[in-house]
């Protein structure tokens, strides 16, 4: 995702550098117009996603002020999209009511790729792994999820069965 949203704030920096005779330039000054005036056409409206964006990166006055907008630095957006994106990540780890009772939100305080997932070669132990944290596999932790099972009574049958 966060690619995408650089891309299209590169693309969207090079559509402000078009002569304005380009005809790419005088589209996007239209959809533009039409997002000062709040049409976003159900959110398909181009400028109003970059309208938005860069309202939610704090980045408002680039859109008021776009003749000046060049001088601005590509790497900065990047930077504040990196920053912006690890603090919602972190926010919802913190702010899940599913990951805040799972060692998750104990282990997992950078966002990186753990050193571990790299010295795993067998490529049943990575999907048994990655099933594990993704919460996609079939222990009876997650399945009661599905079945209104109280947390504390999701035991699993081979747990249970060595408890008797």
């Amino acid at each position: 995702m966060f690619r995408c949203v650089y891309l299209l704030f590169r693309y969207w920096l090079k559509i402000l550098k078009l002569n304005e005779q380009s005809p790419v330039k005088q589209m996007f000054l239209l959809l533009k117009n039409d997002t000062n005036r709040n049409l976003s056409y159900n959110r398909l409206n181009w400028a109003f996603q970059i309208k938005d964006m860069l309202d939610q990166l704090g980045f408002t006055e680039l859109l008021i002020n776009q003749d000046n907008i060049l001088t601005i630095r590509l790497n900065t957006i990047k930077q504040r999209l990196l920053d912006h994106y690890y603090q919602s990540w972190y926010s919802n780890i913190n702010n899940s009511r599913r990951l805040r009772t799972v060692l998750y939100c104990i282990f997992k305080h950078n966002f990186n790729l753990e050193p571990y997932l790299d010295i795993i070669t067998n490529k049943r132990f990575i999907i048994a792994l990655s099933r594990f944290r993704l919460s996609s596999h079939k222990l009876e932790i997650e399945r009661g999820r599905y079945h209104n099972i109280d947390r504390e009574n999701r035991i699993c049958k081979f747990c249970n069965l060595k408890a008797k």
